[in-house]
């Protein structure tokens, strides 16, 4: 019974101490807010290597002051540390962005897909200042947000009829922008045309290439008809409107096609019923504020066309026991004996096996490129 008491007593006594452990790091946590002020009004980094290095020298002094393991303490700190640093990310990324009109980029004109998608994502994630602008073609979305033109940008990355869309891949490749967050879209792609338009009347389509190569099926059974390629969807419908002929028609989404004044030639005409397409939604800023087990994270990275590299590459997924979402290989046309790689993987980088498996990576591979972790929907 006495030994019970003292049990309990003891027990107590480290209850007392964890919460007061808590406390401190609360406090902490808010003088580092207030540090990060302090630096953005001074136009300060938010990392300070010689701080940290002074306050790593004082945990090892102070941990063998009082008999504590170094590596354990030590490890215990660059958590703290690093916590430290995510919130500084955080109040830097508000106040820079509160002072000025903030803005996402999508490819327009109004009535895209992308258009649909970054409406959706300002809507869900109740951006009450933020602004949309549309972008000519894909690479101005990503030139906007490699010179902070905007916050974010939006791109379709995935179609659940097409696939991968490679002409993203492949401009992302080598770039210093990180994907922030993604948002998945219902497409229906519809047949649209002028009053009176009807299929036989058609010798001319104005689409996008990829919601074309979406709806091939049921283009194979119009081989006459002339496909004119356009930078958007949106565009061949603004294009179409100006032209009163029942010779030609676009394929747009039934939505903008009724405010574009434009009539339903034929509805839903994907090659699958329940299509939808995945965007990503792109910064300069990286999203590592919540550190939860449902985020994935997106690499690049190239190697030679050798068998015996990649095998080496797959056995350390397997042993560090990667859970891959997707992996896409495509050839790089400046330099034919190379591939690159696109590999979605589950897990934050911060946790201890993506952060490991990235490493060896980088020792195995000729590039890597961190793309960022982002939550999965």
């Amino acid at each position: 019974m006495y030994e019970k008491y003292d049990i309990n007593k003891f027990r107590n006594e480290i209850d007392y101490i964890d919460n007061q452990i808590i406390k401190l790091i609360s406090k902490r946590m808010k003088i580092a807010k207030k540090i990060a002020k302090k630096k953005i009004y001074s136009k300060l980094e938010i990392k300070d290597f010689t701080r940290e290095k002074k306050i790593f020298k004082k945990i090892q002094k102070n941990s063998i002051k009082y008999k504590l393991n170094i590596l354990y303490i030590v490890n215990i700190f660059k958590i703290i540390i690093e916590y430290s640093k995510l919130i500084q990310k955080k109040i830097f990324f508000d106040i820079k962005n509160l002072s000025k009109k903030q803005y996402i980029a999508y490819l327009g004109p109004k009535g895209s897909y992308s258009y649909l998608a970054t409406k959706e994502y300002i809507k869900k994630n109740k951006f009450k200042k933020m602004h949309k602008q549309d972008c000519i073609n894909f690479q101005e979305v990503i030139t906007k947000v490699e010179q902070e033109d905007t916050i974010f940008g939006i791109l379709p990355i995935e179609n659940k009829c097409s696939g991968y869309i490679q002409e993203i891949c492949n401009l992302l490749f080598d770039k210093k922008i990180f994907i922030f967050d993604q948002i998945y879209i219902p497409i229906n792609h519809c047949l649209l045309g002028n009053k009176n338009t009807k299929i036989q009347t058609i010798k001319e389509i104005y689409t996008h290439i990829q919601p074309f190569q979406q709806c091939k099926k049921f283009f194979n059974q119009f081989p006459k008809w002339k496909i004119r390629y356009v930078s958007s969807s949106s565009y061949g419908m603004k294009k179409i409107k100006n032209y009163p002929n029942t010779n030609i028609a676009v394929i747009g989404n039934e939505i903008y096609g009724k405010k574009y004044g434009l009539q339903i030639i034929k509805n839903n005409i994907s090659n699958i019923i329940d299509n939808h397409t995945r965007f990503i939604i792109i910064s300069k800023i990286e999203n590592n504020i919540k550190i939860k087990l449902n985020f994935q994270t997106s690499i690049f990275f190239t190697i030679n066309k050798d068998t015996s590299k990649l095998f080496k590459i797959f056995k350390e997924i397997k042993k560090n026991k990667i859970e891959l979402q997707k992996i896409k290989v495509y050839p790089i046309k400046k330099n034919p004996v190379q591939d690159y790689f696109y590999l979605e993987m589950i897990h934050h980088k911060q946790s201890e096996k993506i952060n490991i498996f990235l490493k060896k990576l980088e020792k195995n591979t000729i590039f890597m490129q961190y793309l960022g972790s982002y939550p999965i929907i």
